[in-house]
């Protein structure tokens, strides 16, 4: 029975479904047939076999549901060995588009924190909203994507975060061209220049992989399928990401949505402490949203 506003909208579409599947933790394994020809193909296996890294990412979007450009920048870590990441992100720009409807911009500086398929999110703007006591909202991704016609489980070692996504697509690298040598972070790194063949990504994967990643490109681009323009990877002496960037549009039913991306990855193998909140700070999504089963 759901009812207050249908549980503030059924918990604000359970946190704008957990912000799109975004921060979500893990990589494929197995290797790639493209790596031993491609280095940065390669180089995707090598980022993603690291004990831990560092990373930065900017977003930039523009769609017709808002009413200017936004951007988001994102500072994290996350522990491939353990499946676990933290992460703050700024989002306060969309404060500055609604004025003082949408709170104030530090509403919308959200710290994120996952652990394995289940992410923790201590957002003000969305706890204010949900009239939650508690400050961090605790949101179990495979049981929301499973509303949306996905079993995450089935995909753990296959990535569905943006942050290690884009790396793991990488295995799809084709037409790959050197275009420069430049210094990223004090480090020394290869500029390459190319696109992804998502058929050659599939194929890249461990066979007991392939039908749910696909499965998850087919659920995207039901959405609107992304056209991506060239990846821009800059890759260090130990064959390892230390940058990469691209841009894509995608036609949803808003509209014509762009976008770019920016990441950065730094301090491999440096010790990454992962604090995962507890309990009685927490309230489930799922609960605020009076799903069925619980209560």
């Amino acid at each position: 029975m759901l009812n207050s506003g249908m549980r503030i909208r059924t918990a604000s579409m359970l946190v704008l479904v957990a912000l799109a599947l975004t921060v979500g933790l893990s990589a494929c394994g197995g290797s790639s047939l493209n790596s031993a020809v491609d280095p940065v193909a390669a180089a995707a296996e090598n980022t993603t076999a690291a004990k831990t890294v560092r990373f930065s990412m900017t977003m930039k979007q523009q769609t017709p549901v808002l009413p200017a450009p936004i951007a988001l920048t994102a500072e994290g870590a996350m522990s491939f060995a353990t499946q676990q990441a933290s992460m703050s992100m700024d989002m306060s720009q969309m404060a500055a588009l609604g004025g003082s409807s949408l709170g104030s911009p530090s509403d919308w500086k959200i710290e994120m924190v996952m652990d394995g398929l289940v992410m923790y999110m201590k957002a003000p703007f969305m706890t204010t909203l949900l009239k939650s006591d508690k400050p961090w909202l605790k949101v179990d991704m495979n049981a929301i994507a499973k509303q949306q016609g996905l079993d995450l489980s089935s995909l753990m070692n296959y990535d569905p975060s943006e942050v290690t996504r884009y790396i793991d697509y990488l295995r799809g690298s084709k037409d790959m061209n050197v275009v420069g040598h430049e210094v990223i972070r004090g480090v020394a790194t290869t500029h390459y220049r190319g696109n992804v063949d998502f058929d050659t990504y599939l194929k890249a994967l461990p066979a007991d992989k392939q039908a749910a990643a696909k499965a998850a490109l087919d659920k995207v681009s039901k959405l609107g399928k992304p056209v991506y323009g060239p990846f821009e990877v800059w890759v260090d002496g130990q064959q390892r990401v230390r940058r990469e960037s691209f841009s894509y549009s995608m036609n949803a039913s808003t509209g014509n949505m762009e976008a770019s991306f920016s990441l950065d990855f730094y301090d491999y193998d440096v010790p990454v402490a992962v604090a995962i909140p507890p309990a009685e700070q927490t309230v489930d999504v799922m609960q605020l949203a009076g799903s069925p089963g619980t209560g």
